[in-house]
């Protein structure tokens, strides 16, 4: 068979669909790693219909099968399969769906608890639109995008790497591509992905999965051939010598006296560092050393209310491109500053690190911080584990605090979406 989907859970591999050149089938089975066999699926309820060109992804204890067509008819409907009680669930959506359609690319995002879904074909034409889908409320919208997104296509296949959304290949007609794509999902930004090796042919129909710190793709067709070739793409930055020579070069001058310019004065202490290098790398300093104020020719520049430490961090990294090593609370103060200096990289390391110490106690402190210094993903990933958490964050201490400060519009975005999933769940 062809244009089935497949995804896994646990040590099980499981297959829904497809065409077998003669008709569409509905059959689902599973591969089991350990042991190399396969088996069918038992289950309760009533799954899809025959159908090819789907797709499925799978989100904590259910796999979703969204879309494809039959021959005759395209689909939108959404379907749910538990893996705790294998049943099969029709699943009554709400919002802004897209367009009946076969061979999209679906990723989920699970820290904003969403399934995205991107382009593919409705039987007339080819689609670049773009829809989330909120895996907790079954709500659907448009996403707005900037930037300049892939062609119209299908066939394409679509992972997530970070923050990113990575789109590869497809094709519209008989055009097919191998330009890579990203969609920032911080930024609602897509842009053309330059890469300094050589890219695979352009193809659609391929397979593509991100392992480690590296993207893999196999395989594919080109309307005239079959390809049976594996690329990989590398995320790491460039690890040349000479890469890694710079980076440790600049560390020693970080607060250097060595041919230091200027001077910044934190918390009473004096930390030396060199105009030319902060000019090139902050738009923030740049703006500082040439906009006609003060501190332009002052040879110390006062920060307040900022600590040694965080202004060092952020300091060390300017010069290095690499992180400091600081606790989560200290990551909170250099995301802060980070923030107001313009030093995006930094800001999203800095989330990164708060989120992976997110608990019941400090939740609603760290969405607070996070809605504050306009850390999107970490905010949308914060409300997602309050609304799930729901009984127990209310009762914090940091809960607490939050309601009392000027949050308003905060806590209400909170408890509606909190709102939401009690209704859902109902």
């Amino acid at each position: 068979r062809d244009a089935h989907a497949a995804s896994i859970h646990d040590e099980w591999m499981y297959v829904f669909g497809g065409y077998d050149s003669k008709r569409y089938l509905n059959d689902f089975h599973r591969f089991h790693f350990a042991t190399n066999t396969w088996s069918a699926v038992s289950y309760v309820g009533a799954g899809p219909s025959p159908r090819g060109g789907h797709t499925a992804v799978v989100h904590q204890d259910t796999m979703v099968v969204f879309g494809g067509c039959d021959g005759w008819n395209y689909f939108n409907d959404c379907y749910r399969f538990s893996f705790t009680t294998s049943e099969w669930t029709a699943v009554r959506v709400t919002g802004t769906a897209p367009g009946a359609r076969s061979a999209p690319a679906t990723v989920v995002h699970e820290g904003h608890g969403m399934m995205y879904v991107f382009g593919g074909y409705d039987g007339a034409r080819s689609l670049n639109d773009l829809f989330r889908f909120d895996l907790a409320t079954s709500e659907w919208a448009q996403v707005r995008v900037s930037g300049t997104p892939p062609s119209q296509r299908g066939g394409h296949t679509a992972v997530v790497h970070g923050d990113t959304m990575y789109t590869f290949g497809g094709k519209s007609g008989r055009s097919p591509f191998n330009d890579l794509c990203g969609f920032s999902f911080e930024r609602g930004t897509w842009e053309r992905v330059q890469v300094s090796s050589t890219a695979p042919a352009p193809r659609c129909a391929h397979v593509c999965i991100v392992y480690g710190e590296s993207l893999f793709v196999f395989g594919g067709y080109d309307g005239r051939r079959y390809f049976d070739d594996c690329f990989e793409l590398s995320f790491e930055l460039p690890s040349s010598a000479n890469v890694l020579s710079l980076a440790g070069d600049l560390e020693p001058m970080v607060d250097s006296e060595h041919f230091s310019d200027v001077s910044f004065e934190v918390e009473g202490r004096t930390i030396h560092a060199h105009k030319f290098i902060l000019f090139a790398r902050c738009e923030y300093f740049r703006r500082m050393f040439t906009s006609g104020y003060k501190e332009a020719s002052s040879p110390c520049i006062p920060i307040p209310d900022v600590s040694y430490d965080v202004f060092l961090c952020v300091l060390s990294f300017l010069y290095t491109g690499k992180p400091r090593d600081i606790t989560p609370e200290t990551a909170i103060e250099v995301m802060s500053l980070a923030n107001l200096y313009g030093i995006d990289p930094l800001k999203r390391i800095c989330a990164e690190m708060v989120g992976r110490g997110l608990n019941i106690q400090n939740a609603a402190y760290i969405l607070q911080a996070a809605d504050t210094y306009q850390a999107v993903q970490l905010r949308a990933t914060c409300l997602h584990f309050m609304v799930t958490n729901f009984a127990q964050v209310v009762r914090t201490a940091a809960f607490k605090e939050l309601i009392t400060r000027e949050g308003s519009a905060l806590v209400l975005q909170f408890l509606e979406e909190a709102s939401g999933r009690l209704v859902l769940s109902e």
